[in-house]
Order: C-alpha cells, then structure tokens, then sequence
C-alpha cells in the first residue's frame, strides 16, 4: 500500500469506514513502516538519538558527533580526537577551547579523518585546565 494524500473533509459530509480506512489507518500504517519502506519527501531532522535495527542508507544522510577532552591551560598543542562511528567522508569539524577567562583561546582541526581528527589549540588562560569541546557533522 502506498501514500494516499489525505483528503479534505467538508462540514457535514458522512464518511464511510472505505475513507476513514484508506485516509487514516492505512497512512499510519505506511508512516510506521507497516507496508514497506517509507519515502520522505524533504528531510528529517533529529535532535535525539535514533537507533537502527538494519542498515541506514540514503543520500544526504549526516551523523553529528560530539566530545570533549581536557588540555592544559597557557599551553599550545595539538590533541587527537577518535569518532564513535566512521564517516563515509572526512566530516566538517568545530573545536572551542572552553573554561573561565575572557580570553578562552583559539581550537582549529588540523587533520580530519573518517575516523578522527587532531586538533591544534592555543590557549591563553593562565595555567591550569580547560576543555576542548569539538563537533563533528557528516555523511
């Protein structure tokens, strides 16, 4: 069973279970899967977790990744950062230095990966500890 565009219902007009069926059930049923893959016109966009009990394949479809490791503060270096899942090509990554002074510092990747990323940072805090935060975006 496919999508069938829901119709649009007029004051007064009887429905019979024919409609009710093919115009809500059997979409709910396609929504949830129930009848095959579901096409989706546009995009989705997650801000939770999504799990999958089978491959997800597509076009466009990104993975955000996010993490965060301890540097010393008043230092220059470069720190290595491993993602959770491989990408399919080398993702775009943000870094920030974070912690207590006006002047928290400068993050930038130096090399991305499919699997990872260094990130070389200045920090111009007075000694002591920050966080570099980093984020990964791709397909």
């Amino acid at each position: 069973m496919a999508w069938t565009a829901p119709r649009t219902w007029v004051v007064g007009e009887v429905v019979t279970a024919a409609q009710m069926n093919a115009h809500v059930r059997d979409n709910l049923v396609y929504l949830k899967g129930g009848a095959g893959a579901i096409t989706i016109d546009s995009g989705v966009t997650v801000t939770g977790s999504v799990t999958a009990s089978g491959a997800v394949t597509g076009t466009n479809i990104r993975h955000h990744e996010r993490g965060s490791v301890g540097v010393t503060a008043g230092s220059t270096s470069n720190d290595s950062v491993s993602f959770a899942t491989a990408y399919g090509a080398a993702p775009v990554v943000v870094a920030n230095i974070l912690g207590t002074s006006a002047q928290p510092g400068y993050a930038a990747p130096v090399s991305v990966s499919t699997t990872g990323a260094t990130i070389g940072h200045t920090d111009f805090q007075t000694p002591g500890t920050g966080t570099l935060s980093w984020l990964a975006a791709g397909a």
